[in-house]
């Protein structure tokens, strides 16, 4: 609170010197006082603490109050079941027949197309990204890795399993991720 004063106060200085041609401050007026008044402080800060109780209610993933161990599973399981549906809902995607499985020639196909829409985009292609075919064949490539029983189609449950590997290697610290609350 002392410190609020007395930076108050060394802000009031130069705004009181500054209006004092203009609009000379009332006598019986503290500089605190008349600071204060000109200050909008209240929109700025009832802003702060609407951000404040937002973000500790996000992180609050057990809703109990307190930022936690507790909370650390929970962000991570959800974290995990939206990037593995989200990588699953990706390659599914390419399921062109409707069979429930994908294959290279279905990711291809869609990847072709996808990348050559990007492609379009582009005004100024850099020279050193790869050719359109070969964006094409990492990805189907990367796709593929995902199909565990080798029979050369990847099924849903088979990409979820797959992002779900992935999510849990990046969940193991490997890129800063906070697995611990001090």
């Amino acid at each position: 609170m002392k410190l609020f004063a007395v930076a108050a106060a060394a802000l009031a200085i130069p705004a009181a010197a500054g209006l004092a041609h203009a609009q000379a401050p009332q006598a019986d007026a503290a500089p605190n006082a008349f600071l204060m008044r000109r200050l909008a402080l209240a929109p700025a800060l009832e802003r702060y603490l609407h951000l404040m109780r937002s973000n500790f209610t996000r992180l609050d993933a057990d809703a109990n109050g307190r930022l936690d161990d507790a909370d650390l599973p929970l962000h991570a399981a959800r974290s995990t079941a939206r990037y593995s549906n989200i990588v699953a809902a990706r390659v599914m995607a390419a399921d062109a027949n409707g069979d429930g499985a994908v294959t290279e020639a279905e990711l291809r196909e869609k990847l072709t197309h996808d990348l050559r829409q990007i492609a379009h985009l582009e005004r100024h292609p850099r020279p050193d990204v790869d050719t359109l075919q070969e964006r094409v064949e990492k990805q189907v490539r990367r796709s593929m890795a995902a199909d565990a029983n080798k029979d050369g189609r990847v099924t849903r449950q088979e990409a979820i399993e797959f992002a779900e590997r992935q999510s849990a290697y990046t969940h193991g610290n490997q890129f800063g991720v906070l697995t611990e609350m001090r």
